[in-house]
């Protein structure tokens, strides 16, 4: 991270022999780094941000579009409600903005030249658009697991299953947990779903407890989460024949099973 925002702050320092210059109302100001710095208030830690502030920073000015020349291109983004992309408020905030790094480039694709915003508002000469902070991101995405209930009974009304199904998930990466969830699954009812599962997480689903004398299954063990994914994983409990060892007795079993003894006369 700290090299990153090293070259970042190297590229950017060009700007002093830029110099300032005048503006007049609704101007377009050239890119500087005033207070260009590694920050953490970005809006969330797994992207890359550039955190562009326009001075003076007292809610008199506000970006409209942004032109940014990212390692020789020249990107535009705009005030959002407009074409795609646009950049992202700070809160109701339009006087300091962030950018999503795009995909394919990286924090320190920024380039001074030909980088610019149009600022709306009552500009005094010594207004900058500035590059305030940096956010270096952590590159982390989130999958979701699906957990679906499935009930085999082959005497249905003989054995005694319960309404619902205490089901964990347990997410970890490197022995640290990243996610854990506790699911009541109702018999053949909708699956349940685990968000927000950090990519490069083992999960195990595990049902507790397992009713007594019930053989319980899983389509899937130790599932590994991916950016992006959509996995399911199926828990199947499997009742005994009513009558059969381990299961419920039927209604003529104990009868059944009454050893008569002979009597003889005579």
């Amino acid at each position: 991270m700290l090299r990153k925002v090293l070259v970042v702050l190297a590229a950017v320092g060009l700007v002093g022999a830029l110099g300032v210059g005048t503006a007049a109302a609704d101007a377009t100001l050239p890119l500087h780094n005033n207070t260009a710095s590694p920050g953490t208030d970005c809006p969330d830690t797994i992207n890359d941000y550039w955190h562009f502030v326009v001075t003076p920073n007292n809610g008199s000015l506000e970006f409209d579009d942004i032109r940014l020349n990212i390692d020789g291109t020249v990107k535009t983004f705009t005030a959002p409600g407009g074409a795609a992309p646009s950049w992202i408020p700070n809160g109701s905030q339009t006087d300091n903005v962030f950018v999503e790094v795009p995909a394919g480039a990286s924090i320190d694709d920024l380039l001074l030249v030909n980088s610019e915003a149009d600022i709306i508002g009552d500009v005094p000469q010594n207004a900058n658009f500035n590059l305030s902070h940096v956010c270096d991101g952590t590159g982390e995405d989130f999958g979701e697991l699906s957990v679906n209930k499935i009930v085999v009974d082959p005497s249905p009304g003989q054995n005694q299953v319960p309404g619902t199904f205490h089901v964990n998930v347990e997410c970890t990466d490197g022995g640290t947990t990243t996610k854990s969830a506790s699911l009541d699954l109702v018999t053949d009812g909708p699956a349940q779903t685990v968000t927000e599962i950090p990519a490069g997480s083992t999960c195990v689903v595990t049902e507790d407890p397992v009713p007594s004398g019930v053989g319980v299954t899983y389509s899937d063990s130790n599932i590994l989460i991916e950016e992006g994914d959509q996995d399911s994983v199926t828990v199947t409990n499997t009742y005994p024949q009513a009558g059969s060892s381990g299961g419920e007795q039927g209604p003529n079993a104990a009868a059944e099973a009454i050893q008569v003894t002979p009597s003889f006369t005579g």
